[in-house]
């Protein structure tokens, strides 16, 4: 875990959180984690169905299919190296503009025309 990891668990100590405590969800709660992470869990699995497939399909038609085929993905993993981040950062304002929890239309930036 190392330090980094010591302190943030020393100081939610000192502001009266247990940070060794585990608790079950209810329901309720799995079925709002659920709503929630559901579009991402099926965006990351697609993603990897479709790149084993693609890898599959060009590896079996011949070696310069796979070395182009490497080429790409390689090109891919570069640009998807700034994109990913960006669209992880995009999906956790989502439960903010769905649910409009502590909006204010005045100050909001993210309110829709």
């Amino acid at each position: 875990m190392g330090k980094n990891g010591y302190m943030m668990i020393n100081d939610l100590n000192k502001k009266e959180y247990n940070a060794f405590a585990i608790s079950i969800p209810s329901p309720k709660e799995l079925l709002t984690i659920h709503e929630l992470a559901a579009p991402v869990f099926v965006t990351m699995i697609s993603k990897v169905a479709f790149y084993s497939v693609f890898t599959y399909v060009a590896t079996s038609m011949g070696t310069h299919t796979m070395a182009a085929h490497q080429a790409m993905v390689q090109t891919l993993c570069m640009c998807t190296l700034c994109g990913e981040p960006l669209s992880q950062t995009a999906q956790s304002f989502m439960p903010k503009l769905l649910y409009r929890v502590n909006c204010s239309l005045e100050k909001d930036p993210w309110k829709m025309y």
